[in-house]
């Protein structure tokens, strides 16, 4: 009746995804935000600091002049929220810690987020920094690369954890 030549295997109950979209997405309350401040702070993240960060980030963003689409719209969302956990790694090791979060955000029981959500904010915190080599293997689209062009800005503009003068 559907006309499925395939299917392939999901990672969690059909019925919880779902419910999460149905909860969040499409509504004034996305189950991602709050997913977002728990692990703000399971992981004692820096709020002050993740709030510079992810401003800026979005700013930046906001002047890339990119056509306005839910795809656009996402990406802005995963920008900061990337940006709100991009030190999540700092909890675990200070050296490499972008590799760390990447891995947690990747990883992690993540409630509202599907495995591409994830993937694509393990893919901007493991690109936050350092040589980008260790990209190249991943998929992504150009739209990917200026977002994560944008956290990269982000964070470096805010390494002095202080606010800049406008």
């Amino acid at each position: 009746e559907l006309k499925i030549k395939t299917m392939q295997r999901g990672e969690g109950a059909l019925r919880m995804g779902v419910l999460y979209d149905l909860l969040g997405r499409d509504s004034d309350r996305d189950k991602r935000e709050e997913t977002v401040l728990q692990l703000s702070k399971r992981y004692h993240i820096d709020v002050k600091q993740a709030l510079r960060v992810k401003q800026a980030a979005l700013q930046l963003f906001s002047q890339l002049g990119l056509k306005v689409s839910p795809e656009t719209e996402e990406l802005e969302k995963a920008l900061g929220w990337a940006a709100e956990l991009h030190e999540v790694g700092l909890s675990i090791a200070h050296s490499d810690y972008h590799k760390h979060t990447a891995y947690v955000l990747g990883h992690a029981d993540m409630p509202g987020f599907s495995k591409d959500d994830q993937s694509l904010l393990a893919f901007l915190s493991l690109g936050q920094q350092g040589k980008l080599d260790k990209l190249k293997n991943l998929s992504s689209n150009r739209h990917e690369w200026l977002t994560l062009l944008c956290l990269r800005l982000s964070a470096m503009l805010m390494r002095r954890r202080e606010d800049l003068e406008p």
